[in-house]
């Protein structure tokens, strides 16, 4: 009898290393819902609060924790249990703690305490024109917001509040202060001192000044967090 769709689970070998958790304690792990991240860039909520925050002894309490409404998702209360977390996310518990997802060196998933007025950070990734001509943008965690103004561009990052509205926008381009959320210099920070325009071949690359010198990555793996 053949496959017919998905699989609806991930054993843990084969999982993506950006998850971070020990592969050999269980054979399987959540599968993050469809949807937001990428699925080799997402942890299922669930994972999150069991083997990332551990603010659950196992699987059934965490499960009753999300369904319980007492995890929130970038301001919005969340009770699907594999919702898809990932990279610039914020977690809210009901405890008032708020969590935003990063990357450590290894680009395995690392939590830094935040504040409740912390903004996250997103990067443009498309931008089209909607019913009724009002700009809208697509971000690299597939959500959906509307453009400020009408100079916002692809590549740019947008600082957005609890509300859901962009606060601020970071533009892409030489100077600009960035990190590389993907690829091979996971977590490197530093400035754009170069650009080089891609070709239908090729795809646009950036150079950056860090601490440990100079590297070069495509500009999909970087995301500007500062001017």
């Amino acid at each position: 009898m053949s496959r017919k769709g998905n699989s609806r689970h991930i054993k843990r070998l084969a999982m993506s290393t950006f998850l971070g958790v020990p592969r050999k304690e269980a054979k399987f792990i959540v599968k993050p819902s469809p949807g937001r991240h990428d699925l080799g860039r997402s942890i299922a909520l669930v994972s999150l609060l069991r083997d990332k925050l551990h603010y659950a002894a196992n699987t059934k309490e965490a499960e009753r924790i999300i369904r319980q409404g007492k995890v929130s998702v970038n301001g919005k209360v969340v009770k699907d249990t594999k919702f898809a977390t990932g990279y610039g996310d914020i977690v809210s518990l009901a405890s008032g703690e708020h969590y935003k997802i990063s990357i450590n060196n290894q680009g395995a998933v690392a939590l830094e305490k935040v504040d409740a007025n912390a903004k996250r950070l997103s990067k443009v990734i498309d931008k089209y024109v909607a019913k009724g001509g009002k700009l809208m943008l697509r971000l690299h965690d597939g959500t959906i917001a509307a453009a400020p103004n009408n100079e916002v561009k692809v590549n740019d990052s947008v600082a957005i509040g609890n509300d859901g509205k962009i606060e601020k926008v970071l533009k892409f381009g030489v100077g600009a202060e960035c990190v590389v959320y993907k690829g091979r210099h996971p977590n490197k920070k530093g400035k754009i001192v170069s650009i080089t325009e891609g070709t239908a071949s090729r795809p646009m690359m950036v150079e950056l000044a860090t601490d440990s010198g100079s590297i070069k990555t495509v500009v999909d793996n970087i995301m500007v967090v500062g001017e």
